[in-house]
């Protein structure tokens, strides 16, 4: 899973490990480094000198997470040489940038930065990018782990602090949208967010004190929402390209005005889009290491579900990503052949239009896609439910699709406001309508 090579020569494991931000989670996994002794840092993202960074470098129209992380990467190595200088970087840096087989997301951002590095004399900053092809499972090793126990032991610890990240983030959303004070609840929960993070450094991914730290933050989040147990606001799904819908800052945070207008939000988890990956490697070269790491994940998901108790239930909608790819496929709607995250939205939009996304208390009332301008998945993933919608409309005028398209990059959503507040009316109606 750690192969030995020429990085390992470099002492990964000294130099200082420079992480593109992607929600909590990247601060959770740079937390987990420092707890194996390993100096890490989350690019600062969406700054001014990030944005003017992404301009100076990139001089054509692409999509936003490209512009977002060669920006952020670029405008932090320009600070750091400011104090520290070209050859300390080239010796004391290394980027983590993970990859896919193919033009899309991260798929040839590695090859795309190292053009910009060679241009500022930065050659020398090793890229570590574990691929979609063997599931992320294949990475440069720092020096730190020596066995095959302790490269286990740390892979298990950081897909704890991610399952943390999508868990916490699914118990917050929970909570907000029924806050009397939104200001005073996000200040709450940047604490807590800290809070984790040193808890992670300190202890690493015990099961033990994760178990205690949720507990809390479940006491100070009922306090700050206490009507939330009222259940009485409608559920959205937030789903669509990973980058956007963890990346907060570059969507402006759409999520929370939404919540504002007191509508419930489930967003799409990392963690589904590893069990994605590892479901489409078992499903193009089956063997023992994928159906390993799916069982594995499989038995991580319910443990902290148990953590998490009857909060996680609330929000339990979606199937595992086998089953609404198969299911998909066998309605001959899409066909999960054609890889991406495109199959996954169209698989989860059938669902609901079919009434099945429901955690037994209530149905899901619309769907909020996010994904960036120009996006070829998300594009071709727009364009599919648009068409299944008009079919099914044309059997049932009558039907409520509450549904919002919100594509992020420099050409804006100029609508969005009056969109989110005619979104807001359909899945209140949607809601009456399915209780």
């Amino acid at each position: 899973m750690f192969p030995d090579g020429h990085k390992n020569k470099l002492k990964l494991g000294q130099r200082q490990w420079l992480i593109p931000y992607m929600g909590e989670a990247s601060n959770l996994g740079k937390a987990m480094l420092k707890h194996y002794g390993i100096e890490a840092k989350v690019l600062p993202t969406a700054t001014v000198q990030a944005k003017e960074a992404a301009d100076k470098f990139i001089t054509t129209e692409v999509c936003f997470p490209l512009r977002g992380v060669v920006g952020d990467a670029m405008a932090t190595l320009e600070e750091i040489a400011k104090d520290k200088g070209k050859d300390w970087i080239n010796d004391n840096t290394v980027i983590f940038l993970p990859t896919t087989s193919g033009p899309c997301r991260f798929g040839k951002y590695g090859e795309v930065l190292k053009i910009f590095l060679h241009k500022e004399g930065l050659d020398n900053i090793p890229i570590i990018s574990p691929s979609v092809d063997t599931g992320y499972l294949q990475i440069e090793a720092p020096e730190q782990f020596k066995t095959i126990y302790q490269k286990a032991d740390a892979l298990i610890n950081v897909f704890r602090a991610i399952k943390m990240a999508d868990m916490t983030d699914d118990l917050i959303r929970r909570f907000r949208p029924y806050a009397d004070d939104f200001s005073d609840f996000d200040e709450t929960t940047q604490k807590l967010w800290k809070s984790l993070q040193q808890l992670l450094i300190e202890k690493g991914g015990s099961i033990k004190y994760l178990k205690r730290w949720v507990k809390d933050a479940i006491d100070t989040f009922t306090k700050l929402s206490p009507s939330a147990k009222e259940h009485s606001l409608p559920l959205v799904l937030y789903i669509g390209e990973i980058y956007s819908r963890q990346h907060d800052p570059y969507t402006d945070y759409v999520m929370q005005r939404i919540e504002e207008e007191r509508l419930g939000i489930i967003r799409g988890t990392i963690a589904e889009w590893l069990e994605y990956v590892i479901y489409i490697n078992e499903r193009r070269n089956p063997n023992l290491l994928f159906r390993f790491v799916d069982n594995y994940m499989g038995f991580t998901d319910w443990r902290f579900k148990k953590i998490f108790g009857a909060y996680s239930k609330d929000h339990t909608v979606l199937p595992k990503p086998q089953k609404i790819i198969d299911d998909m496929q066998n309605s001959r709607k899409y066909h999960g052949d054609i890889v991406g995250e495109s199959p996954l939205v169209i698989g989860i939009f059938l669902k609901f239009l079919n009434g099945e996304l429901t955690n037994g208390r209530q149905r899901v009332s619309g769907i909020f896609h996010v994904g960036p301008f120009t996006c070829m998945q998300e594009g071709v993933a727009m364009a599919k439910m648009d068409a299944i919608t008009k079919e099914i409309s044309k059997r049932d005028p009558s039907l409520v699709v509450p549904m919002i398209h919100a594509f992020f990059g420099d050409s804006a959503n100029t609508n969005l406001e009056a969109e989110i507040a005619a979104f807001r009316e359909q899945c209140y109606l949607k809601q009456k309508l399915t209780k």
